[in-house]
């Protein structure tokens, strides 16, 4: 019924929960998150260009709307498929700003990646889950891990940006399209899709970056905490390998005493006491 062709990072996700509150059901969300048959129907289609898998896919489980890539990618195809369906371009206050929150993700989610990383790679280390989560960003310009871009990546990815923008206008009539900015709350996308207001707050949904941002900061409390006692570290691992050498000694010792012991060459200590 509504198709997102916002990419990410556009309030995606303040959308998809906005179109849950006005009772459109559920969405892409989760069941195109990997490993899904979703998403390797939307891999096989960025990479052939055969988008019949996908669309099967997407009206067997009944979605009453698509968000987020990399469905926001296929909104023509599906557009033309769900002929009544209608078309929301979630956009920021310019290219720049999209850009800056995008690269952070980016570097939240794969700062420990060289820069230089391209989603090809991930197929070298035979990570194709990877690959196929990180494609669409291909498609759409902004193959980028590292933050800040440096100014050749910046302007590939603002063009990216802005491409898209301008493609999603012009591929879409207009009657079927609304260019929609979360900040204008609940207003031009109720009267676009002809629902009454609701009375809570237009949703403002980052969680997925929020969890990014805490994940990150233990992975760095735990690289200070290594830091911080980097001179234990040799020490550690001197009493891990006589630790690792003394238990399978000790062992043997223990299962050669009782095997003696099974057949009459030795006592137990306790008894022989006594």
């Amino acid at each position: 019924q509504v198709i997102g062709a916002g990419l990410p990072r556009t309030g995606t996700e303040s959308l998809a929960e906005a179109l849950g509150i006005l009772g459109y059901g559920w969405n892409s969300h989760d069941h195109c998150n990997p490993p899904t048959e979703c998403q390797d129907a939307s891999c096989h289609w960025l990479d052939t260009g055969d988008a019949g898998r996908l669309l099967r896919d997407i009206e067997n489980v009944g979605m009453a709307y698509v968000t987020d890539e990399p469905l926001c990618l296929a909104y023509k195809e599906l557009a033309d498929h769900f002929p009544e369906s209608k078309v929301v371009l979630t956009v920021r206050d310019n290219a720049s700003a999209w850009l800056d929150s995008f690269a952070l993700m980016q570097t939240l989610s794969f700062g420990h990646i060289p820069r230089g990383f391209r989603t090809q790679d991930f197929l070298k280390f035979g990570s194709r889950r990877q690959y196929c989560d990180q494609l669409p960003h291909v498609h759409f310009g902004c193959d980028i891990f590292a933050q800040p871009p440096d100014p050749a990546e910046r302007e590939g990815c603002l063009r990216g940006y802005e491409n898209h923008t301008l493609e999603v206008r012009r591929r879409i009539p207009e009657e079927r399209l609304l260019v929609f900015n979360v900040k204008e709350g609940w207003e031009p996308l109720c009267k676009f899709l002809g629902k009454p207001v609701p009375k809570v707050p237009f949703p403002r949904n980052n969680h997925y970056m929020s969890e990014l941002k805490r994940i990150r900061e233990r992975h760095n409390e735990w690289i200070r905490a290594v830091e911080r006692h980097q001179g234990m570290i040799p020490v550690l691992c001197r009493l891990m390998v006589f630790l690792w050498l003394l238990v399978p000694l000790v062992f043997r010792r223990e299962a050669a005493r009782g095997l003696r012991w099974a057949f009459g060459g030795l006592r137990p200590r306790k008894a022989a006491r006594e």
